[in-house]
């Protein structure tokens, strides 16, 4: 398999998280955070890596 990807203006990728007690937030809210971010900052022409 290959894939051809054109010019993007920014890369975003998401940060593996995990639980901790000092974070009062899930692991799973934690990714949902990182992923709204990545939306909200991305243009038509961003690269998101999740």
């Amino acid at each position: 398999d290959e894939a051809t990807i054109g010019l993007t203006d920014q890369i975003f990728s998401r940060i593996y998280s995990r639980e901790t007690a000092s974070v009062q937030v899930s692991s799973f809210m934690i990714d949902l955070n990182q992923v709204a971010a990545m939306l909200r900052h991305a243009t038509g022409r961003s690269l998101l890596l999740l």
